[in-house]
């Protein structure tokens, strides 16, 4: 989330995609009223040119986004960790429904480990109260 980059404690280049306009609107807003190097751009996640497009970077957030893009599009994750130009990927999925109560089964996303494991990437891994995060190692 962009608009917590003001908590961040160091000065960073944020370049945030997002499907709603509205959404990055405001965004944009809070960039420019607060003087952040920052900036919000509409985007359709689901088309993987898109990815393609974005410029190389030293890392790209992307969290709980991939399990509703596959929903989409399956095996989208896998086309995206092939055409990122970034140093680092760290993805994250849910594991709490929503409401928080209910624990989702499929927890360590046997899936996405495969697409890393087939297209030879290093990563780490690690789980907070209602989150787990892949830290892949891209360049």
């Amino acid at each position: 989330n962009g608009l917590s980059i003001k908590d961040f404690g160091f000065k960073v280049k944020y370049i945030g995609y997002d499907l709603s306009g509205k959404y990055c609107e405001i965004s944009n807003k809070f960039f420019k009223d607060n003087k952040l190097d920052a900036e919000c751009i509409q985007m359709d996640l689901s088309d993987i040119d898109n990815f393609k497009n974005i410029s190389k970077c030293d890392v790209i957030l992307c969290f709980k986004v991939l399990e509703s893009l596959e929903a989409i599009k399956r095996d989208i994750s896998k086309e995206i960790l092939k055409v990122l130009k970034c140093n680092y990927f760290v993805v994250s999925f849910s594991t709490k429904g929503l409401g928080g109560g209910v624990d989702i089964r499929k927890k360590q996303r046997v899936w996405f480990i495969r697409f890393l494991e087939e297209l030879n990437l290093k990563f780490d891994r690690f789980e907070t109260m209602d989150e787990l995060f892949y830290i892949i190692k891209l360049s």
